[in-house]
């Protein structure tokens, strides 16, 4: 029983945080309802009483409160009157208990809206890094499903508080009413509350196993859909079919133990209470000798009372099995606020240089140095291009002039501001970024290239967006589309082909107009005269902004201001294209004549 207080308080503490303290309110109405209730059963000793014509003998305190209290209003004989009280404290108290409910409900909607904003904001703040290093299936299941669970968990806990002040009132008013008999009652709800500890214990380990179990169904059930072209191509879907079959024979087992763990505590509930009734009954009428009137009064009030201790018993199982995700979604936002993103607080506005200094960097301490020792030089207005095999480190480059990626050793300045004291919201607002990886939103064209609801009110703005569309060489196809700029592209741009996706991107990071744009293999969707088209725009922004471009096309950087030729990680040449292309020796002209480059 102490360990179910303690827990329901640590548990309540923690709701509150986001209820502030209005859950208390609603404890007050169901107390307010519970002794109206109360009173509303007592005020039946009188007829009682009259039925077997013991009118005024009890004994007890409680009862002589209620005669007197009748008799003083002058109601003593009125059963009339008294039924119509009776009835009259039932509908106050379904009233109250209305007002409870709806209350709760407001209570469950504010939770699951903070809960959610809470986490959602908590992915935006978290570091790339970490990102890195975590699953996408993991952090959508707990947004989307451990959060729901959670706020089932929050009403079944509720409902043991509710549960708990009934039962509390009942045995309350039968121990007024019945004297030390009540005793044995409340030394059964403590009975039925320890011996059924097991069964709370055994569903919060299920709970936990079915939240990971859920965890790793949703994982495998994104990743299956993100590669559904891949594995339906090459007749590999039953590898996810078998591994999903698992993981949902798993979660199968659990539900069924939650639901056989359920089932005996709802079997018992009622057996349990008439035993313990009876058993209270048989004391009353064998060793206390109580009038009848009295006694069957105080019957209903511990029946009542021990009812309601089972409902606390099997509302806080089914506390149990939900607080697993609500324990996962804690453990999660507690991970999130560990890692979010550290921020500096100095702006930079029109910068003039991004510098790298004798720059180290691995992504985990496993892995080999992705960058080492390298140091370079980005003035602002120059097209600088980034050439080398696969996996040489230019992404990574791009990354940590992106400011996603701290280097291990050496510094990074921009504008002679080493990164640890810029504001990053400020130099990534202009920040331009065309990757492999390429971020289309379920949504139409227009708002693919603006990511702005409101275009269609703004003729200025739509004007922006076909100027762009124009400038990316995707203006033709779109209208050819029945619906134009109003197309919806699909999940990822599924719609789309990946040179359609590839030309879309680039038109809304013109759209932005950066001061910065980073060109991380732009147009390697490309066919020949997309690409032309791409360059001919991309041409008309050099010396206006600062352009990074990292490429393995001879046509795309060889009009480049100047060129770094990265290999394992590090600076192997540099120079404009005329130079390293007039060395015949150069590792250069080597990726060229392998066709690398």
């Amino acid at each position: 029983m102490l360990e179910i207080i303690v827990s329901f308080f640590r548990y309540l503490k923690i709701f509150q945080k986001f209820t502030n303290k209005g859950i208390y309110l609603s404890f007050i109405l169901t107390t307010i309802a519970g002794l109206t209730e109360g009173f509303g059963i007592i005020l039946l000793l009188p007829i009682v009483q009259s039925l077997s014509g013991n009118v005024g003998e009890s004994e007890t305190g409680i009862s002589k409160f209620i005669f007197l209290f009748l008799k003083n209003f002058n109601i003593n004989n009125s059963y009339g009157v008294i039924l119509f009280l009776v009835t009259l404290a039932f509908i106050i108290k379904g009233f109250l208990i209305f007002l409870t409910f709806t209350y709760n409900s407001y209570l469950k909607g504010k939770i699951i809206k903070d809960l959610k904003r809470k986490i959602f904001l908590s992915f935006s703040k978290i570091s790339y890094q970490y990102y890195l290093q975590n699953n996408i299936g993991d952090l959508t299941n707990i947004i989307n499903e451990q959060v729901n669970l959670s706020i089932r968990g929050f009403n079944s806990l509720y409902t043991v508080g509710l549960r708990g002040i009934n039962c509390f009132i009942y045995l309350l008013f039968a121990c007024l009413l019945a004297g030390k008999t009540g005793i044995l009652a409340i030394l059964g709800s403590f009975t039925i509350l320890f011996l059924f500890r097991w069964l709370n214990t055994a569903t919060k380990i299920m709970s936990i196993n079915t939240s990971k179990a859920n965890s790793k169904l949703a994982n495998l059930t994104i990743e299956s859909l993100q590669a559904f072209k891949y594995l339906k191509a090459t007749e590999q879907f039953g590898i996810k079919v078998n591994e999903a079959e698992k993981s949902i024979k798993e979660l199968s087992e659990y539900q069924t133990k939650t639901s056989i763990l359920e089932g005996f505590t709802s079997a018992c509930r009622e057996p349990i209470a008439v035993f313990v009734i009876m058993f209270i009954l048989f004391v009353q009428l064998y060793f206390v000798n109580k009038p009848i009137d009295s006694l069957l009064v105080s019957l209903i009030l511990f029946y009542r009372g021990l009812i309601s201790t089972l409902g606390v018993q099997g509302s806080w199982q089914k506390t149990q099995e939900y607080l697993g995700s609500f324990e996962m979604v804690l453990s999660n936002l507690k991970s999130l606020a560990n890692n979010y993103e550290s921020n500096g607080n100095q702006l930079i506005n029109n910068f003039k240089s991004i510098e790298f200094s004798n720059v180290f960097f691995k992504y985990t301490n496993k892995d080999s140095y992705a960058l080492k020792n390298l140091s370079l030089r980005i003035p602002a207005k120059k097209s600088i291009a980034f050439v080398g095999a696969s996996g040489a480190g230019k992404s990574t480059i791009a990354n940590l002039i992106c400011l996603l990626l701290k280097p291990l050793k050496g510094d990074i300045n921009i504008d002679n501001v080493n990164l640890k004291k810029i504001d990053k919201n400020s130099w990534r607002s202009q920040i331009g970024y065309v990757s492999q990886e390429m971020a289309i939103f379920d949504n139409t064209i227009a708002y693919n290239i603006s990511l702005n609801k409101n275009y269609k009110n703004e003729k200025e703005l739509i004007l922006k967006i076909k100027e762009n569309a124009k400038k990316a060489n995707i203006d033709d196809f779109i209208e050819t589309l029945p619906d134009g700029y109003e197309t919806r592209v699909g999940e990822s741009g599924l719609r789309l082909s990946g040179g359609q996706k590839q030309r879309l991107f680039i038109a809304r990071e013109l759209f932005r107009e950066p001061k910065l744009l980073i060109l991380d293999e732009a147009t390697s969707s490309l066919d020949t005269l997309s690409e032309k088209a791409i360059k001919k725009s991309i041409d008309l922004l050099k010396g206006k902004i600062t352009i990074i471009l990292i490429a393995h096309r001879i046509s795309t950087i060889k009009d480049s201001d100047f060129i770094y030729v990265i290999d394992q990680g590090g600076i192997l040449e540099k120079g404009n294209f005329s130079t390293l292309i007039s060395k015949k020796d150069s590792f250069f002209n080597y990726l060229i004549s392998s066709q690398k480059l």
